[in-house]
């Protein structure tokens, strides 16, 4: 039934926007600030290095550092099907 693939649809997307947020909150300060300002506020990583003190290399370091542990998170919470 469709009405019953959009039902489970909302509840896997609000499970994962859950999720999500507790991955970011899980992060270092440090690395929750690039985060955000790169993909909240759009700022380039240049920009965000400035707003924090921290050269461009280190803010793609922590923003790749960041994704990898909001990834663990996910596939540890929601599973192995979880989104790779």
């Amino acid at each position: 039934m469709p009405c019953d693939d959009d039902a489970e649809e909302a509840i896997w997307r609000a499970q994962l926007a859950a999720e999500l947020t507790a991955a970011l909150d899980r992060l270092p300060a440090n690395y929750r600030a690039a985060v955000l300002l790169h993909r909240h506020h759009e700022l380039s990583c240049q920009e965000v290095g400035a707003r924090l003190g921290l050269s461009t290399e280190t803010v793609r370091k922590y923003l790749v550092r960041a994704v990898a542990l909001c990834r663990e998170h996910l596939q540890r919470r929601l599973g192995p099907g979880s989104p790779p």
